[in-house]
């Protein structure tokens, strides 16, 4: 009764601190859970590159315009200066027309008056001259009307060249202010990395201090645990070690009793059945109870490297256990010793000498071919000289005494 009432305790004791330590375990990964930290330095790296590649690529335009614009600045000076020389020239060109076209014309003037003097001489030539006024006045007219629209056109050249000027000046003032804005904002997200970079480290920090103490108490629940559950598991194998032997004692006691013609056989079968059920019970059992104990001490591996990490002396609990059960199955191994010793010497060492003796006096008897020295079957009608080692063990004798290890289960 006892040991039906142990059993479901055992089990209800395990079931309450693998639930405690499921607790645990659900404490420790939520407070050694990087992801939230990672998470966030990830993002902030992600945000960095992603600022830093928006500010890389708005600094290279910035410089790329930079240098359109200065660029043009250098051509609409170029063009300035071309067009304020070409205006010279021009100028220049037009003076000496000018100069030329005044000297021409006095020269005719004081041909003409030559002329009208010598007008009775010359009337031919005089409306030839005058022919050559006429035309040098419309080639002057011509130049005149040229020249003024060359003004015109440099006028409006220079209006061109002093508005792009101004607006490109302006542009080269906003895209330095744009650098200064992105050095700004480079040192904003400096300071703010570093800020939330410490922050994150802090908090992480007071996190692994109090999972520290978490897996410390974590470890003093599991080994508790792990010890129980060793425990269990030894009686439980010990326990299916012990029906495999019973059923290797009812096939024994099965096979004896078609030799014996035994009225019991039907009872040992059932017998058999019985304990074959019991077996898969049991084997089902130690199977759940191995990957029980498997799981929750690879759950614990991850935990003790962290407390050996952080030099905490302590002793593995799985090493505790499995010399717990070393020292256990010697117990147990060495009171098995002593019954095999004593089940040899009383079923196998006596039974070889009764063999023996008798092997010895049935060769005597055919020998002489005196049946008398043969042993009578019942040991009282004996000779009383004869030790007990020559009777002839019946066969009900040779089946293991109750509660030996080798003896059935009824």
């Amino acid at each position: 009764k006892f040991q039906l009432l142990a059993n479901p305790l055992q089990s209800v004791r395990l079931d309450t601190q693998e639930a405690l330590i499921d607790v645990y375990i659900f404490r420790l990964n939520t407070l050694l859970d990087k992801g939230t930290r990672n998470r966030l330095l990830e993002n902030l790296r992600q945000l960095c590159e992603q600022a830093d590649t928006q500010m890389n690529e708005t600094k290279h335009i910035n410089d790329d315009l930079m240098g359109k614009i200065d660029a043009d600045l250098k051509q609409i000076q170029q063009k300035v200066f071309e067009e304020q020389e070409g205006m010279k020239y021009r100028e220049q060109e037009f003076l000496d027309i000018q100069q030329r076209m005044g000297e021409e014309l006095m020269n005719n003037q004081r041909q003409q008056e030559k002329v009208w003097r010598d007008i009775t001489y010359s009337f031919k030539e005089l409306q030839e001259l005058s022919e050559g006024r006429f035309k040098e006045c419309e080639n002057w007219m011509k130049e005149v009307e040229k020249h003024e629209r060359r003004k015109v056109e440099y006028n409006a050249v220079l209006q061109v060249c002093e508005d792009h000027s101004r607006t490109l000046t302006e542009m080269l003032h906003d895209c330095n202010a744009c650098e200064q804005l992105l050095r700004n904002f480079d040192e904003f997200i400096r300071g703010a990395t570093k800020t939330i970079t410490a922050l994150a480290d802090s908090t992480t920090a007071q996190c692994d201090d109090w999972a520290l103490e978490d897996q410390k108490t974590y470890l003093v629940v599991f080994r508790e645990f792990y010890m129980r559950l060793g425990e269990f598991l030894f009686k439980k194998q010990k326990r299916l070690e012990e029906v495999d032997r019973m059923i290797r004692n009812c096939e024994f006691q099965i096979d004896f009793c078609k030799e014996t013609l035994d009225p019991d056989l039907h009872k040992y079968r059932e017998q058999l059945k019985e304990l074959q059920v019991r077996r898969v019970d049991v084997s089902e059992r130690v199977q759940r109870m191995q990957v029980r104990g498997d799981d929750r001490a690879a759950q614990f591996m991850p935990h003790e490297d962290a407390l050996r990490a952080a030099e905490y002396e302590f002793d593995s609990p799985l090493l505790e256990m499995h010399e717990d059960i070393v020292d256990r199955r010697a117990r147990v191994l060495g009171q098995r010793q002593k019954f095999i010793d004593k089940d040899k010497e009383e079923l196998v060492d006596k039974e070889a000498e009764g063999i023996e003796h008798l092997v010895v006096t049935t060769k005597q008897a055919r020998k002489t071919g005196v049946s008398s020295l043969v042993h009578p079957l019942s040991p009282g009608k004996g000779k009383k000289k004869e030790s007990s080692a020559s009777t002839i063990v019946p066969p009900q004798e040779i089946i293991p005494n109750t509660g030996s290890p080798q003896a059935p289960v009824k």
